[in-house]
Protein backbone atom coordinates (compact mmCIF):
# COMPACT_ATOMS: atom_id res chain seq x y z
CA UNK A 1 0.00 0.00 0.00
CA UNK A 2 1.23 3.26 -1.03
CA UNK A 3 1.84 6.43 1.18
CA UNK A 4 -1.37 8.17 -0.08
CA UNK A 5 -3.15 5.01 -0.07
CA UNK A 6 -2.42 4.22 3.52
CA UNK A 7 -3.23 8.04 4.18
CA UNK A 8 -6.86 7.54 2.74
CA UNK A 9 -7.03 4.32 5.32
CA UNK A 10 -6.71 6.30 7.99
CA UNK A 11 -8.40 8.81 7.39
CA UNK A 12 -11.53 6.40 6.81
CA UNK A 13 -10.28 5.02 10.16
CA UNK A 14 -11.00 8.46 11.67
CA UNK A 15 -14.25 8.47 9.65
CA UNK A 16 -16.02 5.30 10.61
CA UNK A 17 -15.51 6.44 13.93
CA UNK A 18 -16.93 9.83 13.63
CA UNK A 19 -20.03 7.67 11.89
CA UNK A 20 -20.02 4.71 14.17
CA UNK A 21 -18.96 2.72 11.62
CA UNK A 22 -17.31 -1.47 12.66
CA UNK A 23 -14.51 -2.60 12.00
CA UNK A 24 -16.65 -4.88 9.46
CA UNK A 25 -17.67 -1.79 7.39
CA UNK A 26 -13.92 -0.30 7.39
CA UNK A 27 -12.19 -3.59 6.07
CA UNK A 28 -15.00 -4.04 3.27
CA UNK A 29 -13.94 -0.11 2.62
CA UNK A 30 -10.73 -1.12 2.79
CA UNK A 31 -10.62 -4.18 0.26
CA UNK A 32 -13.03 -1.62 -2.22
CA UNK A 33 -9.60 0.42 -2.21
CA UNK A 34 -7.67 -2.88 -2.62
CA UNK A 35 -9.67 -3.35 -5.84
CA UNK A 36 -9.77 0.18 -6.95
CA UNK A 37 -5.95 0.07 -7.02
CA UNK A 38 -5.98 -2.78 -8.55
CA UNK A 39 -8.19 -1.57 -11.50
CA UNK A 40 -6.25 1.39 -11.75
CA UNK A 41 -3.08 -0.22 -12.94
CA UNK A 42 -5.03 -1.84 -15.67
CA UNK A 43 -6.22 1.38 -17.23
CA UNK A 44 -3.16 3.16 -16.33
CA UNK A 45 -1.76 3.37 -20.01
CA UNK A 46 -4.96 5.05 -20.70
CA UNK A 47 -4.78 7.66 -18.03
CA UNK A 48 -1.09 8.44 -17.93
CA UNK A 49 -1.85 11.59 -16.96
CA UNK A 50 -3.30 10.80 -14.14
CA UNK A 51 -1.33 10.97 -10.99
CA UNK A 52 -1.80 8.70 -7.89
CA UNK A 53 -2.60 11.53 -6.19
CA UNK A 54 -5.54 11.70 -7.75
CA UNK A 55 -6.22 8.37 -8.34
CA UNK A 56 -6.28 7.50 -4.28
CA UNK A 57 -8.70 10.67 -4.21
CA UNK A 58 -11.10 9.33 -7.17
CA UNK A 59 -11.14 5.60 -4.83
CA UNK A 60 -11.68 7.10 -1.32
CA UNK A 61 -14.23 9.45 -3.16
CA UNK A 62 -16.28 6.25 -4.12
CA UNK A 63 -15.37 4.42 -0.87
CA UNK A 64 -17.86 7.87 0.46
CA UNK A 65 -20.37 6.94 -1.60
CA UNK A 66 -19.96 3.43 -0.42
CA UNK A 67 -19.79 4.40 3.12
CA UNK A 68 -23.14 6.35 2.67
CA UNK A 69 -24.53 3.78 1.05
CA UNK A 70 -23.93 0.74 4.02
CA UNK A 71 -25.09 3.64 6.77
CA UNK A 72 -28.15 4.35 4.87
CA UNK A 73 -29.45 0.70 4.73
CA UNK A 74 -27.91 0.04 8.07
CA UNK A 75 -30.34 3.01 9.32
CA UNK A 76 -33.22 2.43 7.66
CA UNK A 77 -36.77 1.74 10.02
CA UNK A 78 -37.30 -2.21 9.42
CA UNK A 79 -40.43 -2.02 7.24
CA UNK A 80 -43.46 -2.33 9.14
CA UNK A 81 -45.25 -5.92 8.92
CA UNK A 82 -48.05 -5.88 7.49
CA UNK A 83 -51.14 -6.76 9.10
CA UNK A 84 -53.32 -10.66 8.68
CA UNK A 85 -53.84 -11.82 4.69
CA UNK A 86 -57.37 -12.24 3.85
CA UNK A 87 -59.05 -15.50 3.88
CA UNK A 88 -60.43 -16.71 0.93
CA UNK A 89 -63.14 -18.51 0.08
CA UNK A 90 -61.29 -21.36 -1.52
CA UNK A 91 -59.86 -21.96 2.16
CA UNK A 92 -63.28 -21.87 3.52
CA UNK A 93 -65.08 -24.14 1.31
CA UNK A 94 -66.26 -27.58 3.06
CA UNK A 95 -68.18 -28.26 6.30
CA UNK A 96 -66.72 -27.31 9.55
CA UNK A 97 -67.77 -28.50 13.21
CA UNK A 98 -68.02 -26.36 15.93
CA UNK A 99 -65.67 -27.79 18.65
CA UNK A 100 -68.05 -26.76 21.32
CA UNK A 101 -69.73 -29.83 21.43
CA UNK A 102 -72.81 -28.28 20.30
CA UNK A 103 -73.58 -30.39 17.08
CA UNK A 104 -73.47 -27.53 15.01
CA UNK A 105 -71.82 -27.52 11.67
CA UNK A 106 -71.28 -24.82 9.03
CA UNK A 107 -70.53 -25.47 5.62
CA UNK A 108 -68.91 -22.90 3.05
CA UNK A 109 -69.64 -22.86 -0.32
CA UNK A 110 -67.33 -22.65 -2.79
CA UNK A 111 -69.07 -19.53 -4.12
CA UNK A 112 -69.18 -17.78 -1.02
CA UNK A 113 -72.24 -18.86 1.39
CA UNK A 114 -72.70 -20.13 5.11
CA UNK A 115 -75.30 -22.72 5.85
CA UNK A 116 -75.05 -23.84 9.82
CA UNK A 117 -76.93 -26.67 10.91
CA UNK A 118 -77.49 -29.25 13.67
CA UNK A 119 -80.02 -31.76 11.41
CA UNK A 120 -78.37 -34.16 9.29
CA UNK A 121 -79.12 -32.44 6.08
CA UNK A 122 -75.57 -30.34 5.28
CA UNK A 123 -75.12 -32.57 2.47
CA UNK A 124 -78.21 -32.38 0.55
CA UNK A 125 -79.50 -29.07 1.59
CA UNK A 126 -80.11 -26.24 -1.18
CA UNK A 127 -78.33 -23.01 -0.65
CA UNK A 128 -81.33 -20.52 0.43
CA UNK A 129 -81.91 -17.41 -0.74
CA UNK A 130 -81.48 -15.64 2.20
CA UNK A 131 -78.25 -17.63 3.19
CA UNK A 132 -75.06 -15.53 4.47
CA UNK A 133 -72.99 -14.24 2.33
CA UNK A 134 -69.15 -14.74 2.92
CA UNK A 135 -66.34 -12.55 1.37
CA UNK A 136 -62.82 -11.82 1.59
CA UNK A 137 -61.72 -8.92 4.02
CA UNK A 138 -57.99 -8.12 5.58
CA UNK A 139 -57.77 -10.16 8.23
CA UNK A 140 -60.22 -12.02 7.79
CA UNK A 141 -63.88 -12.11 5.95
CA UNK A 142 -67.14 -10.53 6.19
CA UNK A 143 -70.47 -12.49 6.85
CA UNK A 144 -73.10 -10.62 5.86
CA UNK A 145 -77.05 -11.15 5.52
CA UNK A 146 -79.52 -9.38 3.35
CA UNK A 147 -81.65 -7.91 6.14
CA UNK A 148 -77.81 -6.11 7.25
CA UNK A 149 -77.50 -2.45 7.41
CA UNK A 150 -74.58 -2.29 5.14
CA UNK A 151 -73.33 0.91 7.87
CA UNK A 152 -73.01 -2.15 10.13
CA UNK A 153 -71.57 -5.15 8.19
CA UNK A 154 -68.14 -5.55 9.78
CA UNK A 155 -64.57 -7.95 9.27
CA UNK A 156 -64.39 -11.09 11.06
CA UNK A 157 -60.33 -11.28 11.97
CA UNK A 158 -59.83 -15.10 11.30
CA UNK A 159 -57.29 -17.26 10.82
CA UNK A 160 -56.92 -21.01 9.07
CA UNK A 161 -53.94 -23.31 10.39
CA UNK A 162 -52.48 -25.86 8.44
CA UNK A 163 -53.66 -28.63 10.30
CA UNK A 164 -57.50 -27.47 9.29
CA UNK A 165 -58.26 -25.10 12.16
CA UNK A 166 -60.38 -21.95 11.74
CA UNK A 167 -60.49 -19.53 14.72
CA UNK A 168 -63.19 -16.58 13.97
CA UNK A 169 -63.91 -13.48 15.90
CA UNK A 170 -67.37 -11.62 15.17
CA UNK A 171 -67.15 -7.89 14.86
CA UNK A 172 -67.22 -6.00 18.07
CA UNK A 173 -70.84 -4.31 18.62
CA UNK A 174 -71.39 -0.57 19.13
CA UNK A 175 -74.03 2.05 20.46
CA UNK A 176 -74.78 2.50 16.52
CA UNK A 177 -74.36 -1.29 15.79
CA UNK A 178 -76.13 -3.10 18.62
CA UNK A 179 -76.30 -6.79 18.09
CA UNK A 180 -79.84 -8.49 17.50
CA UNK A 181 -81.59 -8.01 21.03
CA UNK A 182 -80.42 -4.05 20.37
CA UNK A 183 -78.32 -4.44 23.57
CA UNK A 184 -74.16 -3.98 23.17
CA UNK A 185 -72.68 -7.26 24.42
CA UNK A 186 -69.33 -7.21 25.39
CA UNK A 187 -67.12 -8.96 22.85
CA UNK A 188 -67.40 -12.52 21.95
CA UNK A 189 -65.99 -15.26 22.68
CA UNK A 190 -63.78 -16.32 19.01
CA UNK A 191 -65.24 -19.45 17.31
CA UNK A 192 -63.23 -22.79 17.14
CA UNK A 193 -63.89 -25.17 14.20
CA UNK A 194 -62.41 -27.85 12.85
CA UNK A 195 -62.49 -29.11 9.12
CA UNK A 196 -64.09 -32.48 8.88
CA UNK A 197 -64.70 -32.47 4.54
CA UNK A 198 -62.42 -31.89 2.39
CA UNK A 199 -60.34 -33.81 5.08
CA UNK A 200 -57.86 -31.88 7.32
CA UNK A 201 -55.55 -33.58 9.24
CA UNK A 202 -57.00 -31.96 12.55
CA UNK A 203 -60.25 -33.70 11.26
CA UNK A 204 -58.50 -36.96 10.40
CA UNK A 205 -57.90 -36.90 14.05
CA UNK A 206 -61.61 -36.93 15.59
CA UNK A 207 -62.40 -39.69 17.84
CA UNK A 208 -65.75 -40.51 19.52
CA UNK A 209 -66.42 -38.90 22.80
CA UNK A 210 -67.73 -40.57 25.71
CA UNK A 211 -70.64 -42.64 25.96
CA UNK A 212 -73.02 -43.30 29.06
CA UNK A 213 -74.10 -46.48 28.06
CA UNK A 214 -73.10 -49.77 25.65
CA UNK A 215 -72.84 -49.93 22.55
CA UNK A 216 -75.85 -52.01 21.37
CA UNK A 217 -77.21 -53.14 18.15
CA UNK A 218 -79.24 -51.28 15.21
CA UNK A 219 -82.94 -52.42 15.20
CA UNK A 220 -84.03 -49.77 13.43
CA UNK A 221 -83.18 -46.97 10.92
CA UNK A 222 -83.96 -44.26 13.57
CA UNK A 223 -80.78 -45.29 15.18
CA UNK A 224 -78.92 -44.10 12.54
CA UNK A 225 -80.25 -40.48 12.60
CA UNK A 226 -77.34 -38.17 12.53
CA UNK A 227 -73.96 -36.78 10.73
CA UNK A 228 -71.63 -39.43 11.37
CA UNK A 229 -67.21 -39.10 9.89
CA UNK A 230 -65.82 -41.85 8.41
CA UNK A 231 -63.04 -41.84 11.27
CA UNK A 232 -59.44 -40.86 8.98
CA UNK A 233 -61.02 -39.08 6.65
CA UNK A 234 -63.40 -36.74 4.80
CA UNK A 235 -66.22 -38.84 3.89
CA UNK A 236 -69.38 -38.14 5.80
CA UNK A 237 -72.95 -39.81 6.06
CA UNK A 238 -75.89 -38.31 6.70
CA UNK A 239 -79.21 -40.12 7.80
CA UNK A 240 -82.61 -38.34 8.49
CA UNK A 241 -85.85 -39.57 10.14
CA UNK A 242 -87.51 -40.91 6.79
CA UNK A 243 -84.48 -43.18 6.78
CA UNK A 244 -82.75 -41.50 3.86
CA UNK A 245 -79.23 -41.13 3.07
CA UNK A 246 -76.34 -39.20 1.72
CA UNK A 247 -72.36 -39.97 1.86
CA UNK A 248 -70.10 -37.71 0.31
CA UNK A 249 -66.29 -36.69 0.93
CA UNK A 250 -66.53 -32.96 -0.41
CA UNK A 251 -62.27 -33.39 -1.36
CA UNK A 252 -63.76 -35.60 -4.28
CA UNK A 253 -65.75 -33.45 -6.39
CA UNK A 254 -68.14 -35.73 -6.46
CA UNK A 255 -71.67 -35.02 -5.43
CA UNK A 256 -73.20 -37.01 -2.78
CA UNK A 257 -74.82 -40.33 -3.31
CA UNK A 258 -78.50 -40.36 -1.84
CA UNK A 259 -80.94 -43.14 -1.11
CA UNK A 260 -82.57 -45.02 1.54
CA UNK A 261 -81.69 -47.32 4.41
CA UNK A 262 -83.42 -50.56 5.90
CA UNK A 263 -82.35 -52.25 8.62
CA UNK A 264 -83.52 -56.71 8.69
CA UNK A 265 -85.16 -58.07 11.22
CA UNK A 266 -81.89 -59.93 10.91
CA UNK A 267 -79.39 -57.35 11.80
CA UNK A 268 -78.26 -56.44 8.38
CA UNK A 269 -78.53 -52.44 7.20
CA UNK A 270 -78.64 -52.01 3.48
CA UNK A 271 -78.21 -48.78 1.80
CA UNK A 272 -79.59 -48.65 -1.25
CA UNK A 273 -78.28 -45.50 -3.81
CA UNK A 274 -81.11 -43.81 -5.33
CA UNK A 275 -81.90 -45.04 -8.96
CA UNK A 276 -80.35 -47.92 -8.34
CA UNK A 277 -81.28 -51.07 -6.66
CA UNK A 278 -78.93 -53.38 -8.14
CA UNK A 279 -76.06 -52.66 -5.93
CA UNK A 280 -76.73 -51.93 -2.56
CA UNK A 281 -74.46 -51.84 0.44
CA UNK A 282 -75.36 -54.39 2.55
CA UNK A 283 -73.67 -55.13 6.09
CA UNK A 284 -74.12 -58.00 8.27
CA UNK A 285 -74.02 -56.26 11.38
CA UNK A 286 -73.81 -52.32 13.22
CA UNK A 287 -73.72 -51.46 16.90
CA UNK A 288 -73.73 -47.83 17.68
CA UNK A 289 -73.87 -45.70 20.79
CA UNK A 290 -73.72 -41.94 21.04
CA UNK A 291 -71.06 -41.27 19.46
CA UNK A 292 -69.94 -43.98 18.06
CA UNK A 293 -71.42 -46.33 14.80
CA UNK A 294 -69.19 -49.29 13.59
CA UNK A 295 -70.85 -51.75 11.08
CA UNK A 296 -68.93 -54.93 9.21
CA UNK A 297 -69.48 -55.43 5.46
CA UNK A 298 -71.30 -58.32 4.56
CA UNK A 299 -69.82 -61.33 2.16
CA UNK A 300 -70.86 -60.57 -0.74
CA UNK A 301 -71.88 -57.04 -0.96
CA UNK A 302 -72.38 -54.97 -3.95
CA UNK A 303 -71.34 -51.87 -3.13
CA UNK A 304 -69.56 -50.04 0.09
CA UNK A 305 -69.45 -47.18 2.09
CA UNK A 306 -65.82 -47.12 3.07
CA UNK A 307 -64.15 -50.36 3.61
CA UNK A 308 -64.61 -53.85 4.83
CA UNK A 309 -65.44 -52.32 8.91
CA UNK A 310 -66.13 -48.92 9.05
CA UNK A 311 -65.58 -46.89 12.08
CA UNK A 312 -68.01 -43.64 12.17
CA UNK A 313 -68.05 -40.75 14.28
CA UNK A 314 -71.11 -39.11 15.43
CA UNK A 315 -71.03 -35.35 14.50
CA UNK A 316 -74.64 -34.55 15.88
Amino acid sequence: MSTTERRVSELLHAYGEELQMTDHDIERLEQDIERQHAHDRTVRTRTARTTPIVQAAVAACAVAGVVLGILALRDRPAPAPSGPPPVPTSQLAGIWRLDDGSGWLWRFTPDGKLLQSRSPDLLTATVPSDASAVRPAPGGFVVQDPADDPACVGSWTATISTEGRLVAREPDETGACPGDNGVVDPPAAPWLLTRVSPVSAAGAAIVPGKTVWQPRAVRDPAFLTGTWLLRGTGTLLTVDASAAYAVQDLGTGGGAVTGTVAVGTDGTVTFTPKGSTSCPATYASATYSETQLDIALATGSCGRLGGSTDSWVRLN
